[in-house]
């Protein structure tokens, strides 16, 4: 019977066993067969890779040299050839290595799970659900087979202890979350707090602003109406004392001179005489003829005989 490696579960170091014997798959692929044996057994699982190719280039249906160089991938710690050359193995229908390729199968499925489950556990946790199903079919294969219950047993925990591990990630994950949303919430009020003082203090400046020219504005109106009513006042006590020449009989020239003088100072603008100044002239002028042509005809009566009249 042809040799073949059996790998150990998975607490214990592996150890490859090598046996003799005939098998109906003797013939071309022994020779390669042994050597690649000879080298597994001394470590060198490279070069046993290599010669287990070899042989099969001569018969790539031997199950057993299928199944000593999957051994020789696990042990190189290249999981996924070995899986697949397990499952080859399995494919071949070979029932004396059905059970073997189905444990190591899972043995492979747990180093791969093992190897990702740092950075991706819902990944692991799929990978060592699929090599529970491995063990389960090598117990259903060979009830006995301790290893395949152990290693089913003991791959359960580590699903369970990753599913804990996950959840006190996420629970970490989700508490970091809520503090930064507190954080930010607060910054955030912080910020509208800020925010809200900076406009009251500006519309408070602004209101202050509008106050103060409110204030000029109404300033201004008064100085204006106090212009207005001194000016208003002016022409008053100057229309009154013009009346009350007028009561006393007309102006003598100097008066007239006077008042031509004060109308000129007060109302006339630059380059002539005001309106105003000119009437007052004209009715002057018409008063002082209208009281000549009266004294003239006083003077024509005086000299004029007196006439008797007898009749």
């Amino acid at each position: 019977m042809k040799q073949r490696a059996c790998l150990g579960i998975i607490l214990y170091v592996i150890v490859a066993v090598v046996y003799a014997g005939g098998s109906a798959y003797a013939g071309s692929t022994n020779g390669y067969l042994k050597k690649g044996n000879r080298y597994y057994n001394e470590e060198k699982y490279e070069e046993a890779v290599k010669i287990y190719n070899e042989a099969l280039l001569k018969d790539p249906n031997d199950p057993i040299v299928q199944y000593n160089r999957a051994a020789a991938f696990y042990r190189k710690k290249d999981f996924e050839n070995a899986e697949s050359s397990f499952l080859n193995v399995l494919a071949s229908g070979e029932e004396d290595l059905e059970a073997d390729a189905m444990y190591n199968t899972g043995n492979t499925k747990y180093r791969e799970a093992e190897s990702v489950q740092e950075n991706d556990a819902q990944a692991a946790t799929e990978t060592y659900n699929e090599a529970l199903k491995f063990y389960k079919s090598a117990m259903e294969l060979v009830p006995e087979n301790k290893e395949a219950k152990y290693n089913y047993e003991f791959t359960m925990k580590k699903i369970e202890e990753l599913k804990a591990q996950q959840q006190q990630q996420d629970q970490r994950q989700k508490e970091r979350e809520d503090k930064k949303d507190k954080e930010e919430d607060k910054d955030g009020q912080g910020t509208k707090g800020k925010d809200q003082k900076d406009r009251e203090k500006e519309d408070q400046r602004q209101k202050e602003r509008e106050d103060k020219e409110d204030k000029e504005d109404k300033e201004e109106d008064q100085e204006d109406q106090g212009s207005k009513g001194k000016g208003q006042k002016d022409r008053e006590e100057d229309q009154d004392q013009r009346e009350e020449k007028k009561g006393q009989g007309a102006p003598t020239e100097k008066d007239q001179s006077e008042l031509e003088g004060d109308i000129g100072r007060e109302e006339r603008p630059e380059g002539g005489m005001t309106k105003e100044a000119a009437e007052m002239l004209l009715r002057g002028q018409e008063e002082e003829e209208m009281r000549m042509r009266q004294d003239n005809k006083k003077k024509a009566g005086a000299n004029r005989p007196i006439v008797i009249r007898d009749w």
